[in-house]
C-alpha cells in the first residue's frame, strides 16, 4: 500500500500544476480538489482555515480511507518527526450540533476514522477534528494549535466553491456551485475595502487571547431593529465565545455625540450587564473620535503583558470629512507594534468614502448573516496563539 502512494504521489506530482510546495492529489481518490499543501505553522482551527482559503481552498476534508491513508502519509513528510501521535487540523466541523460536516461545503461527513474513544465533545469549542499521521481522528479544541492541512485546485484551473444554501445554524439541505477567485471581505490593515457577491462558508467564531477594547454607537444611525441585532451580537457570540475570560478585561464604551463608560469591569459578566443596561440615545449619528482619547483614558494603551491590543467600534454612523484628520491620528496611535483597529458596520448601505482614507485601519462590512460579521472580524484581530 505504501508503495501504491508513493508511485501514484510522484506519478502525479510530475504532472501536476500545483503552487509551489503543493502535491497533486490522485484523481482516484475521490476529492473535490485537485492540490493538498501543507503548513507546519501550528494556528487555532479557525485561524487555520482563514489561511487555506487565501490559497484559495479551505482545510482538507476527507471522502473516503484511501484519501485518509494518502492525507496522513503525506503529512507524515511534510512535517513528521517520527511522533506518530502529532496531530493536524483537517476540514471537519460539528460546531452548531447538527452533526459532523465538512467545512468546505458543509455537507455531511461520508466517511470517519475516529481514534478509540473519539468523539468525546463534539460541540462548541470542542467541535473541531484533528488527525495523527496514523490517520485517527480527534474530536479536539477549536483553539488548540496544530499544523494543518489545505484542499485547492491547481494553478489555472476554475475554482468552483460549493457554498451551503443554509445558514450555519441549520442542517445543509441543498448546495449551489459558483466559480469565483479568492477574495477577502474586509479592508485588512489598509485602506481598501473589497465586497464579494459569493462567500466561503463563514469561520467558526474563536477565542481571541488579547486585550479587546471595544465601542459601541449608541446614536439614531441605526434603527431600534438593528441597535437591537448589534447588541444580541456583541453579546454573543462576541462577549460569550470571542472574548477571553481569564486575562484582565479591556476598556469597552458607549458613544453617540460623546463617549461614556461604566465603572470599569472586574470581569465579562460585568461586561454583559453594562451592555445590558445601556440604552440607544436620540443624537442623530455617533461620533467615533470621541472613542479614543475616553478609551485611553481608561487604559486602552497601558497593560502590563505583552498580549496583542485590539480595538473595535461597532457602528451605523459614516465618517465625515472634517473628522478625517482626528480618526487618521487616532488609529495611528492605536496600531503601533502590531495592534488593529477595526470598524464593524453593523447596517448596509454606510458611506466608506471617508473611511477608506484611513491607512491602517480594517472595515468590516455588514451582512445579514452575523456569522458573517464574525467571522470577518476575527480575519483581522491579532491574536495570541
Amino acid at each position: 500500500m505504501l508503495f501504491l502512494f508513493i508511485t501514484l504521489l510522484f506519478f502525479n506530482s510530475a504532472l501536476a500544476d500545483c503552487p509551489s510546495g503543493g502535491i497533486n492529489v490522485p484523481p482516484t481518490f475521490g476529492s473535490n480538489w485537485s492540490c493538498l499543501l501543507f503548513d507546519s505553522a501550528v494556528s487555532p482551527f479557525a485561524s487555520a482555515e482563514v489561511e487555506c482559503i487565501n490559497k484559495g481552498g479551505h482545510l482538507v476534508s476527507i471522502p473516503n480511507g484511501f484519501f485518509n491513508i494518502f492525507v496522513a502519509q503525506t503529512a507524515d513528510q511534510a512535517f513528521g518527526d517520527g511522533n506518530s501521535t502529532a496531530k493536524f487540523w483537517i476540514g471537519v466541523t460539528d460546531l452548531f450540533g447538527n452533526g459532523w460536516q465538512n467545512i468546505d461545503d458543509g455537507s455531511p461527513i461520508s466517511y470517519t476514522d475516529w481514534a478509540p474513544g473519539e468523539p468525546n465533545n463534539s460541540t462548541s469549542q470542542g467541535g473541531c477534528v484533528s488527525m495523527d499521521l496514523l490517520g485517527y481522528w480527534y474530536n479536539d479544541n477549536c483553539s488548540s494549535i496544530y499544523p494543518f492541512g489545505c484542499e485547492f485546485n491547481e494553478i489555472n484551473a476554475s475554482s468552483t466553491v460549493v457554498i451551503p444554501t443554509t445558514t450555519p445554524s441549520t442542517s445543509p439541505t441543498s448546495t449551489e456551485a459558483v466559480t469565483t477567485e479568492p477574495t477577502s471581505v474586509i479592508a485588512a490593515n489598509t485602506s481598501a475595502q473589497v465586497s464579494t457577491t459569493t462567500r466561503a462558508p463563514a469561520i467558526p467564531a474563536f477565542l481571541c487571547k488579547s486585550h479587546l477594547a471595544f465601542a459601541v454607537d449608541v446614536s439614531l444611525a441605526l434603527s431600534a431593529d438593528q441597535y437591537n441585532s448589534m447588541i444580541n451580537m456583541i453579546l454573543d457570540p462576541f462577549l460569550s465565545v470571542i472574548y477571553p475570560i481569564d486575562i484582565k478585561p479591556a476598556p469597552w464604551v458607549y458613544y453617540s455625540e460623546a463617549a461614556y463608560n461604566l465603572k470599569a469591569a472586574k470581569n465579562v459578566s460585568d461586561i454583559v450587564k453594562g451592555i445590558k443596561i445601556i440604552e440607544q440615545g436620540t443624537s442623530t449619528r455617533g461620533f467615533i473620535n470621541k472613542v479614543f482619547p475616553l478609551l485611553t483614558t481608561n487604559g486602552a494603551l497601558s497593560y502590563d503583558d505583552t498580549l496583542p491590543k485590539n480595538t473595535i467600534v461597532f457602528t451605523g454612523t459614516g465618517l465625515t470629512g472634517p473628522e478625517i484628520v482626528d480618526t487618521q491620528n487616532n488609529v495611528n496611535n492605536f496600531t503601533e507594534n502590531g495592534s488593529t483597529v477595526t470598524v464593524v458596520l453593523m447596517k448596509d448601505g454606510v458611506d466608506l468614502t471617508n473611511y477608506n482614507q484611513i491607512t491602517n485601519l480594517n472595515i468590516v462590512n455588514w451582512d445579514a448573516d452575523q456569522a458573517y460579521i464574525i467571522s470577518d472580524l476575527e480575519k483581522v484581530l491579532n491574536c495570541q496563539n
